[in-house]
């Protein structure tokens, strides 16, 4: 069984309806929203076939703008209990993200299965910066790694439950720490071996979030310098730069930044 699952609180339902509708034309597997209140996106469910678990603590700190972030890897954790140990969990954000095709079949069938922003935390202020605060005896071990997007991962359910209670340990250990620091701090230090980041020129996961219409920032982050392979807008559909390949999960799409954009077989975002 394939199993997608999102989370969301404190959004409109129609702002993530771009990302179940695109799920739909690709993929007929079960779609789990855990979310808070369950009513507020009734319409989400009922629409495309997505199931709601309500789950009051998926925002616990009403003064921390980050508390989801890190508190939704618990609430993961709990409700993966309920999740068969024959199923494959894809994890996603759900505002800024939507499918071109079918994710399932490029998942490593054992390990963790993640994309990077195509920059190490070396290479990017903001990773620096937070790692330099939060994580000071990681620095060493984080600068020269590439950063993972905790927005998408997948897994086998057995290995998702540890490492979501992995995570939130970590996230919880460290205020005002941002939970992609988290994960990937418990990536390389405790799941090397047991992590797979789908190269860019196999067409998985596109991270756009240091990027703009398929070019590199100006700015001092050196936007996708460690992409294999850059991904680019053609005919209105993220693809490889050289193969020409549609990625399966495009994420980062903010507010109309990537306007051309359009799930394939259907409108643009």
């Amino acid at each position: 069984m394939n199993i997608v699952v999102g989370f969301v609180q404190k959004i409109p339902e129609e702002r993530v309806f771009g990302w179940a509708e695109s799920l739909r034309k690709v993929s007929d597997a079960r779609a789990v929203v855990l979310c808070h209140p369950v009513e507020q996106y009734a319409k989400l469910s009922a629409r495309y076939k997505v199931e709601l678990i309500d789950c009051p603590d998926l925002w616990r700190d009403e003064r921390d703008g980050q508390s989801i972030c890190k508190d939704r890897w618990d609430v993961m954790a709990r409700e993966f209990q309920n999740f068969p140990d024959d199923a494959r969990v894809l994890v996603t954000d759900m505002t800024d993200l939507v499918f071109q095709r079918d994710p399932f079949p490029q998942l490593h069938p054992e390990k963790i299965t993640v994309a990077t922003e195509g920059v190490t935390f070396g290479e990017n202020g903001w990773g620096m910066t937070l790692t330099d605060h939060h994580m000071k005896h990681a620095r060493d071990l984080m600068a020269g790694s590439r950063m993972i997007c905790a927005g998408v991962w997948a897994a086998p359910v057995p290995l998702a439950r540890e490492f979501c209670r992995d995570v939130y340990a970590e996230a919880k250990s460290r205020p005002g720490g941002v939970d992609q620091h988290c994960m990937n701090l418990v990536l390389y230090r405790d799941y090397a071996d047991r992590a797979y980041a789908v190269p860019y020129s196999e067409a998985w996961c596109a991270h756009l979030s240091l990027m703009y219409q398929g070019k590199p920032n100006t700015g001092p982050d050196n936007a996708g310098n460690r992409f294999e392979e850059r991904p680019v807008l053609r005919n209105d559909v993220m693809v490889t730069e050289r193969g020409d390949d549609p990625f399966a999960i495009v994420h980062h799409i903010w507010h109309g930044r990537w306007p051309g954009l359009r799930v394939l077989g259907g409108g643009r975002t």
